[in-house]
């Protein structure tokens, strides 16, 4: 649920269906006209998918990352059939700079330096639903809901 939004950034919250919070998000800033790499995607329902171990830049430090809590890596978890845009990941990283596109998560709210918003203990937020996302996904899929509570409007 995407919770406010800035010139440059957006922050929001992952939620389970239960409605509990998993982590904090972070994405690219609202434009009603996408731009590659700077805008972030619309509103809407996305399926989750593994992408195949081997084929992201992120494999070998996800799974650095992972195996470091004692979790496994199955891959990189990436939304499908997404409007105008491809290879939309769900990874970490703090600042609106870390992303093209794809969705940040951390376990705190910040300000970037720029006074953006921003999230920190990314890796570690990464590390917390990974295993859960994962888990939902090998066993028969799950979806991301994707809702703007932030006053932007519905992009498409």
């Amino acid at each position: 649920m995407r919770r406010e939004h800035s010139g440059v950034a957006t922050r929001g919250e992952l939620l389970a269906p239960e409605g509990a919070r998993l982590c904090w998000t972070l994405e690219d800033r609202y434009r009603p006209v996408k731009v590659a790499g700077t805008t972030r995607i619309p509103a809407g329902l996305y399926e989750l998918e593994l992408k195949p171990v081997g084929t992201s830049r992120f494999d070998a430090r996800a799974s650095g990352i992972l195996h470091a809590r004692g979790h496994e890596y199955h891959g990189m978890i990436r939304l499908r059939n997404v409007p105008n845009f491809s290879e939309i990941l769900i990874h970490w990283g703090n600042y609106h700079t870390d992303t093209e596109g794809c969705i940040l998560v951390g376990r705190t709210k910040m300000q970037g330096g720029d006074g953006a918003q921003a999230v920190g203990a990314s890796q570690a937020a990464f590390a917390d639903i990974y295993p859960r996302l994962a888990a939902d996904i090998r066993v028969g899929g799950t979806w991301l809901h994707i809702v703007n509570h932030d006053n932007t409007p519905l992009e498409g």
